[in-house]
C-alpha cells in the first residue's frame, strides 16, 4: 500500500503471488480496499504561500501565483486533513476485491462521483485516503471485520491523507452540488507512477454551473 493506495504499484507483486500460489479456498488479507474522496477546504496549505510576502524583508508576492502553480501541480501527500475542513460526506471512488481483481483492472480506472455540500465553506480541492479490511470470504459472513482506515477521523498512520488542490477556490454553500469523474491511469513508462484526472461540474447558488478539470501526476 502506498500513497493514494496504488502509488509504487506494490499491489502488482501481491496479485502475482496470489495467482501463483493461493489456493481457491485461500483468503487474501487485506481482503478489500477502498479509495475515498471528499471536497474540502485547505486553508493550512495556502498559508504556506505567505512565505513569499516577506523573504528577509523583501516583497516577493509577484511569485505567489507561480509558487502556487508549482506547489499544487501534484497532490499534497502526508497531508493532515482537519475533519472540519470536509464539506461533504466522503464517497468511495474505487473498490477492490483482492481475491478477484487483476492488475489489468487497475491500469485504467474511471468512475463517477457526486457530492451534495453539507457544510458551507471554501472549496479548494479534494481530500483522499484509503481503507482496507481484513475479512474472510464470503464477506457477508456476519462477522465485523478488522478495518485499517487512514482517514482523518481515525488515529494517524504514516500514509496520512492526500490533497488535490484545484487552481481556483470556490465559495460553496449547503445544498450545492459537485458531479464528475475521476480517472486513474498507470504510467506505462514509469510503471510505479500514475496520474489522476479530476473532471467535474460545480452547481452553485452563487456561480451557477461551472466546469473544472485538472490532471495530477503521482509523481511522473
Amino acid at each position: 500500500m502506498g500513497t493514494f493506495l496504488l502509488f509504487e504499484w506494490m499491489i502488482e507483486c501481491v496479485l502475482y503471488a496470489r495467482d501463483c500460489w493461493l489456493r481457491s479456498s485461500g483468503v487474501m488479507w487485506p481482503s478489500h480496499a477502498h479509495i475515498l474522496l471528499v471536497p474540502s477546504s485547505a486553508n493550512q496549505q495556502l498559508e504556506k504561500l505567505q512565505f513569499w510576502n516577506s523573504v528577509h524583508g523583501f516583497d516577493f508576492t509577484p511569485l505567489i501565483p507561480v509558487a502556487q502553480q508549482e506547489f499544487f501541480s501534484k497532490p499534497v501527500y502526508n497531508h493532515d486533513v482537519e475533519p472540519g475542513s470536509c464539506l461533504s460526506r466522503p464517497s468511495s471512488i474505487l473498490d477492490i476485491d483482492m481475491k478477484t481483481v487483476s492488475i489489468f483492472d487497475l491500469m485504467e480506472v474511471s468512475n463517477p462521483f457526486s457530492f451534495i455540500i453539507q457544510k458551507s465553506g471554501t472549496f479548494h480541492g479534494f481530500s483522499s485516503w484509503f481503507t482496507v479490511d481484513f475479512n474472510g470470504y464470503p464477506s457477508t459472513n456476519g462477522q465485523v471485520p478488522v478495518v485499517l482506515d487512514t482517514g482523518p477521523d481515525f488515529p494517524s498512520t504514516h500514509w496520512k491523507q492526500d490533497f488535490f488542490m484545484m487552481d481556483e477556490a470556490v465559495q460553496l454553500y449547503k445544498g450545492d452540488q459537485i458531479d464528475g469523474t475521476i480517472s486513474i491511469n498507470r504510467n506505462y513508462e514509469w510503471k510505479r507512477h500514475l496520474s489522476v484526472k479530476l473532471d467535474f461540474t460545480v452547481t452553485s447558488k452563487t456561480i451557477g454551473i461551472k466546469k473544472y478539470k485538472k490532471v495530477f501526476p503521482i509523481w511522473r
